[in-house]
């Protein structure tokens, strides 16, 4: 309370919290109906997306999210959503090969079921500062 009252509201020294979003990319590896939604909400926030898909959307349905390839989206994300469903093609799509190709920075937001992420590959790329 002594550092409200001293005006140290945020702490000294201040404390991060959070992730501003703004001018960062997201992508996001499918692009169905979840993926067009996280899109726009992230082109209203500022962001720059980008997406990986099966095949590559019409630019109606895609918006200004522009499609690169896997490699490329992994390299180059701030932060990562997936939203992909769950079969023996996606078992473990991101795993420690693909974390070593993401920003040290990246941010990811799973919302796939199943074995999408490799869970063990992602306990280690966190404790090996792979990945935030």
């Amino acid at each position: 309370m002594s550092n409200l009252r001293q005006g140290h509201w945020k702490g000294d020294p201040a404390l991060a919290v959070g992730h501003d979003l703004q001018g960062k990319t997201l992508g996001i590896l499918g692009m169905g109906a979840i993926g067009r939604r996280i899109q726009q909400r992230a082109t209203v926030s500022g962001m720059t997306v980008i997406y990986h898909n099966r095949s590559k959307l019409d630019a109606e349905m895609a918006g200004p999210a522009k499609f690169v390839t896997f490699e490329e989206l992994l390299k180059t994300s701030d932060a990562l959503s997936l939203n992909l469903p769950s079969n023996p093609r996606t078992r473990h799509i991101i795993s420690s090969e693909q974390f070593k190709l993401m920003k040290p920075t990246c941010v990811i937001i799973n919302t796939a079921r199943g074995a999408v992420l490799d869970e063990n590959a992602l306990v280690e790329a966190l404790n090996g500062g792979l990945i935030a």
